[in-house]
């Protein structure tokens, strides 16, 4: 009975340990569902580089980040990765388009946005209403200037 009353101590901390354990690899898992859902835009940006045409000039291409989360709740345990399966992408590329036609480069440029090579990672795409402005520079150059807007929905990051 003596040496029963002596393990306990050991019996308690062997059980601390394991439930520590299963904290820790709970974090590790939430944490590679961020890895799993990586989007990789590289490889789709290096073949938009080929369409885009030469009196187009891209100003900006940007994922922006998604909608931020409502406050958790503090009573709560905090969680280390994502709570939901699946996370909504987009994608808004803006430039500048100028040539003798400059609208026609841009919708060169949304059809090859929507052609096969694009597909996998680009869902839709769109110009949004009042996306195409004169640009207001200085310069007799400016007024043959377009500046415009593509909105793209991507394929969701999947959190699994």
């Amino acid at each position: 009975e003596a040496v029963i009353e002596e393990m306990k101590p050991a019996h308690a901390e062997v059980l601390r340990l394991r439930a520590e354990e299963k904290e820790h690899l709970a974090a590790l898992r939430q944490l590679t569902f961020y890895r799993n859902a990586r989007l990789c835009f590289g490889e789709t940006f290096a073949l938009l580089a080929e369409q885009v045409p030469p009196t187009l000039q891209l100003t900006e291409l940007r994922v922006p980040p998604p909608p931020p989360l409502p406050p958790p709740d503090p009573k709560a345990p905090p969680q280390l990765g994502p709570t939901n399966t699946f996370d909504s992408v987009t994608l808004r590329l803006s430039g500048r388009a100028g040539g003798n036609r400059p609208s026609e480069a841009v919708n060169t440029l949304l059809q090859a946005i929507h052609a096969p090579a694009f597909t996998n990672l680009i869902r839709s795409a769109e110009i949004p209403k009042g996306a195409f402005r004169q640009e207001v520079a200085k310069g007799p150059a400016s007024r043959d200037t377009l500046l415009f807007e593509i909105t793209c929905e991507c394929a969701p990051r999947r959190f699994k």
